[in-house]
C-alpha cells in the first residue's frame, strides 16, 4: 500500500504536458495573447497568472464597459479532450453558484476553438500576499476570514460542488477586507460522484492544503473542503504554510499521519473550531459548512466583547 501511495504522489508531482498537437489555426501564442479574440473585444491586457491549461488576464471588456478577469484555454491544450472538458466544467461550476464570497461568472464563449470565459475582477490582494506583507491575522480577523470562506462553501454545498483547491493564493480579500474574502479558481471543482475527468491515480489540489483522504484515493466530498478551510485558517493565524520547506513528496505522505499544530495563543473557541476542521478522519470534522458558520458566529460574538484590531478599511 505504501508503494502504491508513493507512486501516486510521484505521478501527481511529475510535470504534465499535452501529448496531442495544437488545433489548426492555434499555433504559437502571438505577442498579444488575446489578438483577434471576439473581434478585439478585450483590450488593455494585463497578465494575472497561468496554469497547466489556461491563462488569466485583467482586461477591459469593450462590450460590458468594465474591467474583467478573462480566462482563455491555452493553445497547446486546446486539442486535448480532458483540458477542454475541465475548462467547461469550471464554467458550469461558476454558473451554478451565487455568493458574495464567490466570484461571479459574466460571459463565456468559443471563438474558433479558443474557449474563454470572463468573471468579475475582484479588487484586492490574495490572502497569501496580504499575510506576507502584513503578518498573521489576529483572532477576530481570522474568525471573520474563516466565516466568510465557510459561507462560500455553503453555496458550493447547495450546488453539490467541491472546490478541491482552497488555499491562500485562491482567496482574494475584496477591498482588502478579511470579512469580504472571496474564493476564486474553480479549475478543479467537481461534484462528488463525478469521476469522468480524474483518473484513480491522479491527485488534485495543493500539498498541505488538500485533505489527507485525497492522497489515499478517496472520492472528494464537502468534508475535504472543510479540511482545506481549517488549513487556510491556520495559515492566516500563523503566517506559515503547513510544514514549510518540506519536500512535496514527504509532505503528501505525512499529511495522513500528522495533525497540524495550532498556536497556543489562539483564542480557545477559535482553536476548537479549527482543530475539528483539521481532523485527519473526515467523519470527525463538521458535517457541513453550515455548522462551521454557526460555531464561528458564536466565536465572533465572544470576541466582540473584548477590544480587537480593525478588520480593514470601511466599506
Amino acid at each position: 500500500a505504501a508503494f502504491e501511495l508513493r507512486a501516486r504522489v510521484r505521478r501527481w508531482l511529475a510535470p504534465r504536458t499535452c501529448a496531442r498537437a495544437p488545433r489548426p489555426g492555434c499555433a504559437a501564442e502571438p505577442s498579444d495573447p488575446l489578438a483577434g479574440l471576439e473581434g478585439g473585444r478585450f483590450t488593455d491586457v494585463r497578465p494575472l497568472g497561468s496554469g497547466s491549461y489556461g491563462a488569466v488576464f485583467d482586461c477591459l471588456d469593450a462590450r460590458r464597459g468594465r474591467r474583467v478577469a478573462l480566462k482563455v484555454l491555452a493553445c497547446e491544450a486546446a486539442a486535448a479532450h480532458d483540458a477542454r472538458a475541465r475548462f467547461l466544467r469550471e464554467v458550469y461550476a461558476l454558473q451554478a453558484v451565487r455568493s458574495p464570497h464567490l466570484c461571479e461568472l459574466l460571459d463565456a464563449g468559443d471563438d474558433g476553438g479558443r474557449l474563454w470565459f470572463t468573471s468579475e475582477l475582484v479588487p484586492g490582494p490574495t490572502l497569501a500576499a496580504y499575510v506576507r506583507d502584513r503578518g498573521p491575522l489576529d483572532d477576530a480577523q481570522t474568525t471573520e476570514l474563516v466565516l466568510a470562506l465557510a459561507r462560500a462553501l455553503c453555496a458550493l454545498e447547495r450546488a453539490g460542488l467541491v472546490h478541491r483547491d482552497l488555499k491562500p493564493a485562491n482567496v482574494i480579500l475584496r477591498d482588502g477586507r478579511v470579512d469580504r474574502a472571496t474564493l476564486v479558481d474553480f479549475g478543479i471543482a467537481k461534484r462528488p460522484l463525478d469521476h469522468a475527468l480524474t483518473s484513480t491515480d491522479m491527485l488534485m489540489g495543493t500539498p498541505g492544503y488538500m485533505a489527507p483522504e485525497y492522497v489515499a484515493g478517496a472520492a472528494p466530498d464537502r468534508r475535504a473542503d472543510l479540511f482545506s478551510l481549517g488549513a487556510v485558517g491556520r495559515f492566516a493565524a500563523t503566517g506559515e504554510d503547513p510544514h514549510p520547506g518540506m519536500d512535496p513528496t514527504k509532505l503528501l505522505l505525512l499529511m495522513g499521519r500528522v495533525r497540524l499544530s495550532l498556536p497556543a495563543a489562539l483564542d480557545s473557541q477559535l482553536r476548537r473550531v479549527l482543530r475539528r476542521l483539521l481532523e485527519l478522519t473526515p467523519g470527525r470534522r463538521h458535517a457541513s459548512a453550515n455548522l462551521v458558520v454557526a460555531e464561528l458566529r458564536l466565536v465572533r460574538a465572544a470576541l466582540a466583547r473584548r477590544p480587537v484590531a480593525a478588520m480593514g478599511p470601511p466599506a
